[in-house]
């Protein structure tokens, strides 16, 4: 089955693997589609089947924001308390690949993996694929269709050379019956062009 994105859709809980694709009207971007439809393994490692050599993670920016928050977070997180927010991005041979944007609500995450967090030793989109991690309520689309997520992913990153055009997905991350965090990720949508620049 494949899902057509006209401009963004929301797969509340994720079935079988082998079931999500997407164009995002484009076919230019259906290798930035099919690695965001890949739900269940970490990021990094969907990401490197296409890279063929594992990416590098950059930390660009993390800090503790007080309310209010952006509508990306909360709901789900708590729009009352504060949130740890990291900008990431994944590099492949001076390239940038990839772009994300993390609200962490740091209370509903055990400490020693804050700890990796905060130290950038981890990327929050392994935190998901350990046990006891439920991701749920995956939405995607692409760059013009939610004001929110266009600002979000074209604001904070500095001049890294990322596009303009991109595809995204956000998730949210639970932990028992607590919402911890949500996850924004960009690619590019023609990624191929960008990984042949690298």
């Amino acid at each position: 089955m494949v899902f057509i994105v006209a401009g963004s859709h929301t797969l509340r809980d994720h079935a079988p693997s082998a079931d999500r694709t997407s164009s995002y009207d484009s076919e230019v971007a259906i290798e930035s589609a099919r690695l965001f439809a890949d739900t269940d393994q970490p990021f990094s490692q969907a990401l490197q089947v296409v890279t063929e050599t594992p990416p590098h993670l950059v930390l660009v920016s993390q800090s503790v924001q007080p309310p209010p928050h952006s509508r990306i977070a909360v709901p789900p997180l708590p729009g009352d308390v504060d949130l740890l927010v990291r900008r990431t991005s994944y590099v492949h041979r001076g390239s940038v690949l990839s772009r994300h944007v993390s609200f962490v609500f740091e209370s509903a995450l055990a400490p020693r993996i804050m700890i990796a967090l905060r130290e950038a030793n981890m990327d929050l989109s392994d935190v998901a694929a350990m046990g006891g991690v439920r991701k749920l309520d995956f939405s995607f689309g692409r760059a013009g269709t939610q004001d929110e997520v266009d600002e979000a992913i074209l604001e904070g990153f500095g001049g890294d050379g990322f596009v303009s055009e991109f595809v995204w997905r956000r998730y949210v991350g639970m932990v028992g019956g607590t919402s911890a965090f949500v996850i924004l990720e960009a690619l590019p949508a023609d990624l191929s062009a960008v990984i042949g620049r690298g």
